[in-house]
């Protein structure tokens, strides 16, 4: 018997069956006309000791990057480097906003099969917690006020209920003085290494050095701020509209006016002028006043020049915008500017008329408002008093800066 059966089939019907057997697929992305752009190499990453997270650039040589920035991939620790300018040789970056001793720089550029690896490399944080205020939990009476630093970089603050507490260069804190008030609003370093401390109030205390005692001085008007000339006299602000001269053996005088009863809230002595920043609310938007003024300090004499206008912050900011808490100066006579809201730091660069507020550090996200007080040390370093609604989270910050700050006269 048979076992093998055959089939006859039409070559019409075969050839339906091998049609319906084959694949679809889509065109080849491969073109064999276009060559692999060159791999990046990794030569050198500057500065060598890092820079600041989120602040500082860093430059990156090497061989085959992209002239097109947008075809250059920077990751350092694994966060996105902002390319701010490249060439073949050469790219240009933004640190990102992190800390860390040895992280990986990754460089990529489009249309190259692989990247390049340089390590260690380390970037430092710019904002810190500073003096372990931000530990409520150990000390639950470091609600910190004023701020002041002496000649060695001790970091003086008022705390409340009646301390003040120095923290050393190392960042440890240690209790200075017990004081009479609950605590001082403000307080800066005078000449012979006094203390001076505001209570917002008609006068001004002075803690001698090591704490040892206390001097009171009347005000004739309520007193928010204080600062110090090259010759030893202070010169003081607060309500009223007035700038008082105070010298060193405690007499007080008026020195200006304004023509409006602005509420001053900072002040500070700069080159041969007297700056100050504050507002009149008035009595609607229109009589709305808010501005950073300067009087000539007059050589010889007990009087200060009329209040010259520097800048409109009334304008910049509007009746309901941020305040001017606290303000500095660089060395190049920039002035940093503590707000209230919105905005931690601005910074206002010389001439201040000619330019805008910008907002200083933009990428670093410790920064957030409001801050009370700033106060620059001996170097770069500033010291700023972070004071949100939620008691919890204040604390004092150190913030290390890229310019040395303008000389205080205070601790000279």
């Amino acid at each position: 018997m048979n076992t093998l059966s055959l089939f006859k089939v039409s070559p019409a019907l075969l050839i339906l069956c091998i049609a319906c057997t084959e694949t679809s697929y889509p065109d080849s992305l491969w073109n064999p006309d276009e060559s692999e752009a060159p791999d990046p190499v990794i030569t050198a990453v500057e500065p060598v000791e890092g820079v600041l997270g989120g602040v500082e650039e860093i430059t990156i040589s090497g061989e085959n990057f992209s002239d097109d920035s947008d075809l250059n991939k920077v990751h350092i620790g694994g966060s996105r480097a902002r390319v701010l300018s490249s060439t073949a040789t050469q790219l240009v970056v933004l640190a990102p906003d992190l800390a860390g001793d040895s992280l990986k720089v990754h460089v990529a550029t489009i249309g190259a099969y692989l990247f390049d690896v340089y390590d260690p490399y380390e970037l430092f944080d710019p904002v810190i917690n500073y003096g372990e205020f931000h530990k409520t939990k150990d000390r639950k009476s470091a609600d910190a006020f004023g701020l002041a630093v002496d000649s060695l970089e001790n970091l003086y603050v008022s705390v409340s209920p009646k301390q003040i507490i120095r923290v050393d260069p190392q960042g440890v804190p240690t209790l200075y003085a017990t004081i009479d008030a609950s605590k001082f609003d403000f307080m800066c370093m005078g000449p012979g290494g006094y203390l001076y401390g505001l209570l917002s109030q008609k006068y001004i205390l002075r803690v001698l050095p090591e704490g040892t005692a206390i001097e009171v001085y009347q005000t004739p008007e309520k007193i928010i701020q204080l600062d110090f000339g090259s010759d030893g006299i202070a010169y003081a602000a607060g309500g009223g509209g007035k700038v008082f001269r105070l010298t060193t053996d405690g007499s007080i005088s008026e020195a200006a006016s304004y023509p409006w009863d602005v509420t001053i809230n900072t002040i500070r002595v700069f080159g041969d002028y007297v700056y100050t920043a504050g507002f009149f609310a008035g009595n609607d938007t229109v009589n709305f006043i808010a501005g950073i003024w300067r009087h000539r300090i007059i050589s010889g004499n007990t009087l200060l020049g009329d209040p010259e206008l520097v800048f409109d912050w009334g304008s910049f900011a509007g009746k309901f915008g941020p305040v001017i808490n606290d303000m500095t100066f660089t060395g190049t006579g920039d002035l940093l500017l503590a707000a209230s809201e919105e905005i931690a730091l601005y910074i206002l660069k010389e001439p201040y008329d000619q330019n805008s507020p910008q907002q200083f550090y933009p990428f670093v996200g410790e920064l957030e408002p409001p801050i009370n007080a700033i106060v620059w040390g001996q170097g770069r370093y500033a010291y700023i008093n972070y004071k949100p609604s939620d008691a919890d989270t204040r604390t004092v910050k150190r913030v290390t800066m890229t310019v040395d700050g303008a000389p205080y006269w205070g601790r000279k």
